[in-house]
């Protein structure tokens, strides 16, 4: 069985302190401490079998930092049914557990390659194929250099809409204005003057 088989993270119940076998081998021990260590090294049991993807025994799955015999801690889960006769997990718990998540694994890869050679297949109707810096290039299979328009000429130019002269910039039009700053003093001193004699 390849690496691949197994998985970098387990499907863990997360009521496992409170298994109803976890409670009987704690009433069967009566001590916290020891307890703790049972769980700890049926958890190993746990996660070194997903990583495997296949049962390991205790004696494979306990950390290199373990230091104590192994034979009392197999026979106490073996007892209460957390471990087979092998040290491993029971087939029927693996199987409930890791079945599930190996076939929902399997029909991912499924739908995945079903999607990709999809994919592929239309692009390649599209007139792709693949051979460009984005994974596929239009044509031949060669990859193709972008070009920029040079002539612009023809691009449509954006013009404002005309603006209608103010009443004000009609007056200083008739009155002579060239549009050079220094003329708008005179001419506004004028137009001034002549509102004042129009008025009654």
């Amino acid at each position: 069985m390849s690496r691949d088989d197994g998985f970098r993270i387990a499907d863990v119940a997360t009521g496992l302190m409170a298994d109803p076998k976890v409670v009987a081998l704690a009433r069967r021990l009566r001590d916290s401490g020891a307890t703790a260590n049972h769980v700890m090294l049926f958890t190993a049991v746990i996660l070194a079998s997903w990583d495997a993807g296949r049962r390991v025994t205790l004696d494979q799955a306990a950390p290199a930092w373990w230091l104590d015999d192994l034979g009392p801690f197999g026979a106490n889960l073996t007892a209460e049914g957390l471990l087979d006769e092998q040290g491993c997990i029971p087939t029927d718990t693996w199987g409930r557990w890791f079945g599930p998540a190996r076939d929902r694994r399997a029909e991912f890869r499924a739908r995945a390659s079903r999607g990709g050679l999809a994919k592929a297949e239309h692009l390649r109707s599209a007139g792709f194929s693949p051979g460009s810096s984005t994974g596929y290039s239009a044509g031949s299979g060669t990859r193709s250099t972008p070009t920029v328009p040079t002539d612009l000429s023809d691009r449509p130019t954006w013009r404002a809409p005309a603006r209608e002269a103010t009443p004000f910039e009609e007056e200083m039009r008739r009155a002579g204005y060239d549009g050079q700053p220094q003329s708008v003093g005179p001419i506004a001193e004028r137009l001034v003057a002549d509102a004042v004699e129009r008025r009654p």
